[in-house]
């Protein structure tokens, strides 16, 4: 068939832009963040914690977009060391990881935490 493309191995060819992400696709932010060599500590809602604390990624309406935010705290090393390979994994398993900002957490009564986002 015209335009059709044939593998020339026995491996499928496979166009990460064409998958079918789900809303709030915790699954492959996983598989991301593993392949960049990350952790994830907690995950609640929307909302993704990175490693203690340096890093929340928070998912979008669409599901292909997530929003990285840093701890305003983060260390700058350690923040390019992210975006050196954040955004790339997550774009292999068809998500784009944008960085939105840094956030920085307040205390609440009775030891809860609010997320205060700071936009880009």
């Amino acid at each position: 068939m015209a335009g059709e493309r044939i593998p020339t191995n026995k491996t499928q060819v496979m166009d990460a832009s064409h998958m079918d992400i789900p809303y709030r696709p915790l699954e492959l932010i996983r598989k991301a963040v593993s392949s960049a060599d990350r952790e994830i500590t907690y995950a609640y809602d929307d909302l993704v914690f990175l490693e203690h604390n340096v890093a929340i990624l928070k998912m979008g309406e669409v599901g292909r977009q997530v929003s990285l935010y840093f701890n305003q705290d983060i260390e700058a090393e350690e923040e390019q060391a992210i975006m050196d390979t954040l955004p790339r994994a997550g774009a292999v398993e068809g998500l784009v990881i944008t960085r939105a900002g840094t956030y920085e957490l307040k205390p609440k009564k009775n030891n809860e935490m609010d997320i205060v986002f700071h936009e880009a």
